[in-house]
């Protein structure tokens, strides 16, 4: 938690440094919208910084402009910025591009609103701060040249209580969105313990990887046959990427086993897993390869406190003929395998992709791979939250790839990403 908000503040700090040095650099030439500025009353020239060289050699220039007030055609207008209206136009090349229009009004009743900006070779990165009771914080780091958003952060915390939550999302990979959280337990009558704002020594910190989300429109035709490629989070034994919640790691890893995670449109998940083989004819489900679905209603920093009686429930699909059962929570509905594919990678590995209609809504959700022996037991499990079993609090979510940003395509049968990186939205 502590870490997330120094680099805020040192962002902060940094803002200073690159408005005095861009004081002292030399200035290039003026573009048209300081042209248009300088024309205009109540525009002025805040700073002119040098921001390196685009992959095409040529040179990038960021202007800040500073009004008195917003202009009429603004989103701002009629609005009080306290640091004036700013706009922060990016130039390489001829071509000007107005990437940020900032106005600080306080953002938030409590009035603590900040901005931070960040100037580097070919990047830019903004930081905002506001809030009341409940603060926030997000921070987004943009590519100047071409310009496009790499990665996004954010973290929210309570005043009035040591509840909080930190994460990020990652636009150049889909495996590396985090999140990590944390809210007290509710008392015996169901209230927010007084804990004065403290985190308590023995808080229980939960973390989840999030599984990207695409909305009903950018799924591609043909999704149900598709197996998952890098339009998914990856989780794998090898790596260490994920959570072994049972079982022995190092197990896991001589399995050289892996689990591609990608939620879409309203109530589907599709899963895609690698393994040496597909073992199945044991006693019981429990011992044969599945895949186990988690899922739960909403809980988060933001429920002020957790009840520890919040229900969940728990369903397995088996990898060797898409079997589902129900496990966990006596759930009356099923999850209805709509799709399964099979194939050998070129080690010789299993292949498996199974595409899943839910029988709940995707709000907490954790999936996990488990291996068993095909006789009597379980012996590793890898999930993409730190599972504890039937907690709900530990269970994981989704993050949504919003339409303008998905760019996923079937290549050879696999969803693959076609194009990193975010679009810049209109500001």
């Amino acid at each position: 938690m502590t870490e997330g908000r120094r680099q805020w503040a040192g962002l902060s700090v940094l803002s200073s440094v690159v408005c005095l040095l861009s004081s002292l650099l030399p200035a290039p030439a003026a573009a048209d919208v300081v042209a248009a500025c300088k024309a205009q009353s109540g525009c002025r020239l805040a700073a002119t910084v040098p921001a390196g060289e685009g992959p095409d050699g040529k040179a990038i220039t960021v202007y800040e402009l500073n009004f008195k007030s917003p202009p009429a055609e603004s989103w701002a207008a009629g609005l009080e910025c306290r640091d004036g209206y700013r706009e922060f136009w990016v130039e390489s090349g001829g071509e000007e591009s107005l990437l940020l229009e900032l106005c600080n009004d306080g953002y938030g009743s409590s009035g603590v609103g900040e901005d931070a900006i960040e100037i580097e070779a070919n990047r830019l990165t903004h930081g905002q701060y506001g809030g009341s009771a409940w603060r926030w914080s997000g921070i987004v780091s943009y590519q100047l040249a071409p310009l496009r958003i790499l990665s996004e952060g954010w973290e929210g915390y309570w005043t009035l209580g040591a509840n909080y939550e930190e994460g990020q999302w990652d636009w150049t990979d889909y495996s590396q969105g985090e999140v990590e959280w944390w809210a007290p337990f509710c008392d015996k009558d169901g209230y927010v313990p007084d804990n004065e704002g403290t985190l308590p020594d023995d808080a229980q910190i939960q973390h989840f990887l999030a599984i990207p989300r695409l909305q009903e429109a950018s799924v591609p035709p043909g999704m149900e046959r598709a197996h998952l490629g890098t339009c998914a989070l990856t989780l794998s034994t090898e790596t260490g990427r994920g959570y072994i919640v049972h079982g022995d790691a190092e197990a896991a890893a001589a399995d050289q086993a892996w689990m591609r995670l990608l939620a879409y449109g309203p109530d589907r998940l599709a899963v895609t897993v690698r393994l040496p083989s597909v073992l199945s004819g044991g006693k019981s489900w429990l011992a044969d390869d599945h895949i186990e679905i988690w899922q739960s209603p909403l809980l988060s920093y933001g429920s002020g406190c957790i009840d520890q009686k919040s229900p969940s429930h728990q369903w397995a699909v088996r990898l060797s003929d898409g079997a589902v059962f129900a496990a966990h929570g006596d759930p009356a509905a099923l999850p209805a395998v709509i799709g399964r594919e099979t194939t050998l990678d070129s080690g010789g590995g299993a292949v498996v992709t199974l595409h899943l209609a839910l029988a709940e809504p995707l709000e907490n959700l954790t999936a996990v791979l488990s291996r068993g022996d095909g006789k009597k037991k379980q012996r590793w499990l890898l999930a993409s939250s730190d599972l504890a079993f039937a907690k709900p609090w530990t269970f994981g979510q989704t993050y949504t790839i919003p339409a303008e940003a998905a760019s996923c395509a079937i290549s050879d049968h696999r969803l693959e990403v076609t194009e990193w990186s975010r679009p810049v939205p209109g500001p």
